[in-house]
Formats: C-alpha cells, structure tokens, sequence
C-alpha cells in the first residue's frame, strides 16, 4: 500500500476533496501535458501544495497531443492559463524505434532519432515561450533499466542509456534559452 505523510494513498484522496479553498492562501493553477498517465500522482501534488496554503487547480491536457495543446489556443490548456505547466514525456513515446530497436540501427539512424527528439523538445520551448507566460517543470527523459548492453554500457558510457543522458544534458542546455524552465 501507498503511504504518504503515514496516510494511506486512499486518505490522500479523501483529505485532497475535503480542503476548502481558502482565502489567504494563493491560488495556484498547474497544466500538466503528458505521454503518459500520471493521474495517480495527481492528489499527491494537490495534497503537498494544499498543505503548503495554496489553493491547486490542476488540469491534464489530452493525453498524448502535447505540441498541439502549446500550439493551437482553442486547445484546453491553453483556454485555462496555468501558473506552471508540467510537462511528462516518455521517450519510448516519441521515438519508439530508438528506444525498442536501439540495438538494430546503425549509427546515422540513432543520429537522425536523437536530432528528432531534441528539435521535438526545443520546438516544444519555442511554442510555450510564445504561447504562454508560464513557469515550465520539465521531466526529464527516465533512464531504462533494461540495457541492450547491459553493464557493459554503464561501464563504458555507451548505448541507449548514454544517449538518453546525452539528449537530457542537451534538452538542458538549449532550455537556457528561454525563462523559466525547470527540471525533474
């Protein structure tokens, strides 16, 4: 079972639906965009920010249309104006064969696939720099566990798992462009 602050994830829940909005405390509105579900965290963010005296609006954007949702201003993200807008991407998502077929490309197919993710990501910046005004919590890409070439890659910095830390350092770098853009 799921505990947080000795509460079980079920009294999150219930606790987050009981706090009122309260007047002294500041209003805060989170926009998360994602790849993948993160409903379940969801309470636990409302939980911790209500506990710090805000009053937490959270809402999702559609599921897996996130350039859409900075780009297009009928989308509803945009029509809600968060505060900070969290972004969770899942490589595996966005470039499906350099994640599951690492092992088969040659190396100008990886190239080509990390040259994609990283213009997909400072595209990404572009349009929420010209779309919003907005504090941005970025997740940075999750490191695999599985390993096409197991401990050697970690010993030797080669592999899928280098390259994903290698794109994360560049998303990083490229991020000092803009204001306002955090990590996680």
């Amino acid at each position: 079972m799921l505990y947080f602050d000795n509460l079980p994830y079920h009294e999150i829940i219930s606790s987050v639906n009981k706090f009122s909005k309260n007047s002294n405390n500041v209003d805060l509105k989170i926009g998360i965009l994602r790849n993948i579900t993160v409903d379940n965290y969801l309470p636990l963010i409302e939980y911790l920010l209500s506990k710090e005296k805000f009053n937490v609006t959270v809402r999702q954007g559609e599921y897996d249309v996130i350039m859409q949702e900075v780009l297009e201003s009928g989308m509803p993200i945009n029509q809600f104006k968060p505060d900070i807008l969290v972004i969770f991407l899942n490589i595996e998502q966005i470039a499906s064969n350099l994640y599951n077929r690492y092992t088969e490309l040659s190396e100008d197919e990886i190239v080509v696939e990390k040259e994609f993710i990283l213009e997909y990501v400072l595209k990404l910046f572009e349009a929420i720099n010209k779309n919003f005004k907005v504090k941005v919590i970025f997740n940075l890409f999750e490191l695999p566990d599985n390993l096409p070439y197991d401990i050697f890659e970690i010993q030797n910095r080669v592999g899928l798992r280098n390259l994903i830390d290698e794109i994360n350092r560049s998303i990083i770098k490229f991020s000092k462009e803009f204001n306002d853009i955090y990590f996680a």
